[in-house]
């Protein structure tokens, strides 16, 4: 073990701060501790994060969202006809809502429609519910919003079934291409069980395409910075030392599996120390941590996915190129 020498007066309020940052220090000694490295794309997110998050989205490369956006601005009645079929109301319970600047489509339209309905957005970043309720209250006053803080399924299991009042749930943005593959299906298979009969979700999907393509959305400066940011964020709510000089981003994506992966990777042989659990690691040279995973699909995948988390595949609405796709999956 090297020596460092500890800032006690710094040390002490990292200690005072501890239950804030209990999930993140938890999931980085499980990441750095595991061979190889990891460190899980949802801690990504802080307000920094989010803010950089929200600039990669708006690069002319990162396709992804304005494929999204095409789609749900052109099925927005089509999607509403699903989600109202045969109930008096529903519930728009969205995953990772981030700034809603895709689900404003659904929520605009929705509004101008005879149809009672509700918007309950849950986002593990207080900063992003804050900022997206402030300006749906600004925007859209009619509108009856039900915000969350945290977790995805604790969120979920705040919210009551209704008599007659369906859930329809969005995971929109391929955020479910960030979970790895021998997860996806047991956390699709929660929030399955999370529904009632009847209940729908509505997942976004990145589809496979040419690989140059997906290259180009994924090697964004922003994306490195992005990438990056966690390692401040740990540097500043844990007093981790890494050295961000000595990390360099990178992404590689194979078009056989249809899985991109983002690394941050050690330039030289180095060692990160956290001084509120007095742990350190060491990187040997070239050594990476995997930062996100991107993983890309075909309706044979989305198919066998949905079947095997207990849903029916109602309907899939694509792009014109067919770049992306939001499948509406439903409980049965």
């Amino acid at each position: 073990m090297r020596t460092y020498k500890i800032n006690e007066k710094s040390n002490k309020k990292l200690a005072k701060d501890l239950d804030y940052n209990t999930t993140f220090l938890t999931g980085l000694l499980e990441g750095l501790s595991a061979t190889p490295k990891y460190i899980r794309s949802k801690f990504l997110y802080n307000k920094e994060g989010d803010r950089l998050f929200q600039e990669k989205m708006a690069s002319s490369s990162y396709y992804l969202t304005n494929s999204e956006f095409a789609i749900l601005s052109k099925y927005k009645n089509t999607l509403l006809e699903f989600f109202s079929k045969d109930v008096e109301q529903f519930q728009l319970i969205e995953l990772g809502a981030g700034d809603g600047y895709k689900t404003k489509v659904l929520l605009n339209f929705f509004l101008t429609k005879d149809f009672q309905f509700s918007y309950c957005p849950i986002d593990i970043s207080s900063d992003v519910i804050e900022q997206l309720e402030t300006d749906l209250l600004k925007k859209l006053p009619s509108l009856e919003i039900k915000p969350i803080v945290g977790d995805y399924f604790e969120g979920l299991k705040e919210i009551p079934s209704g008599t007659n009042t369906r859930k329809v749930v969005l995971f929109l943005g391929s955020t479910i291409g960030n979970i790895l593959t021998d997860e996806k299906v047991p956390f699709l298979c929660q929030i399955n069980k999370l529904l009632d009969i009847g209940d729908m979700l509505m997942i976004g999907f990145d589809l496979k395409k040419s690989p140059s393509m997906i290259r180009d959305a994924y090697v964004l400066s922003t994306n490195e910075a992005f990438s990056k940011n966690v390692l401040t964020r740990a540097n500043e709510e844990l007093g981790c030392n890494f050295d961000l000089n000595y990390f360099e981003h990178h992404f590689e994506y194979d078009p056989i599996s249809g899985l991109g992966t983002t690394f941050l990777v050690s330039t030289k042989k180095q060692y990160v120390y956290i001084p509120v659990v007095d742990q350190e690691f060491s990187f040997k040279d070239w050594e990476p941590i995997t930062v996100t995973v991107h993983q890309k699909y075909d309706d044979a995948y989305i198919n066998n996915l949905a079947k095997a988390s207990g849903f029916e595949v109602v309907q899939n609405f694509n792009d014109d190129p067919c770049f992306f796709v939001n499948s509406i999956w439903q409980k049965q």
